[in-house]
């Protein structure tokens, strides 16, 4: 498998993409144009906040819980979970996506989508 970079060219993952998922549009966050190649989303989806960030050098996009506590760590890894089974193979088209919730040690958990061509 080849990765497949989120440089708008390989995968574009843009605010439609969440809002596709139920996300408020109203209440999004986006990263400035100014910050070239780095990018994230804030944004509401069922009453829960999430931040998603990514590099145009990259194929992994990372979702993390940003209303939660680092003692709330096990909400948020359920939440992330729930969020993963949202995300369909179908919004991918041929794309191969990996999702995975890890927790990275002194960290909160986040859930890790990797993008290849197969």
């Amino acid at each position: 498998m080849k990765e497949m970079y989120l440089n708008g060219k390989d995968v574009n993952i843009d605010a439609d993409f969440f809002v596709g998922l139920g996300a408020d549009r109203d209440t999004m966050v986006v990263s400035p144009e100014r910050i070239e190649n780095l990018h994230y989303i804030k944004f509401q989806l069922d009453g829960n906040g999430y931040t998603a960030y990514w590099s145009n050098f990259t194929n992994r996009l990372n979702i993390k819980c940003n209303d939660l506590e680092f003692k709330d760590g096990e909400i948020a890894d359920q939440r992330l979970y729930e969020l993963s089974k949202k995300i369909t193979k179908d919004m991918f088209g041929d794309l191969f996506v990996r999702k995975i919730v890890a927790w990275p040690e002194g960290d909160m958990p986040e859930l890790m989508m990797l993008f290849y061509e197969k």
